[in-house]
């Protein structure tokens, strides 16, 4: 379970760095496009709804990698590194392994 803190560090800095950026830039070029959404309180929260999801669906395309090893590290019987766990991932299924259940995590 150590084994696992840095690919979780690794995981989270980007996740959030992602997340907030595209959040952040999405809601900026809406609010820019349609400057009348700033005056009504309906269309300022689809802004952000909608900036949400764009924000949501980046960061799990980015931080998707990392969650593929540590569940990989979790299920190994032995005392796995993290590069070990993510060259058996790569060994056994190629880049897509690496990108296993994203479809799902993009709808929740």
């Amino acid at each position: 379970l150590i084994n696992t803190i840095p690919v979780f560090l690794v995981k989270q800095v980007p996740y959030a760095m992602v997340k907030f950026t595209v959040f952040d830039l999405s809601t900026e070029y809406m609010y820019a496009a349609y400057p009348a959404a700033q005056e009504d309180l309906k269309l300022s929260l689809l802004i952000s709804l909608i900036g949400g999801i764009f924000g949501g669906v980046a960061a799990a395309t980015v931080s998707n990698p990392a969650d593929t090893v540590i569940s990989e590290l979790k299920k190994a019987k032995s005392d796995q590194t993290p590069q070990q766990a993510l060259q058996a991932l790569l060994d056994r299924s190629g880049v897509s392994a690496l990108f296993t259940g994203l479809p799902l995590r993009m709808v929740f």
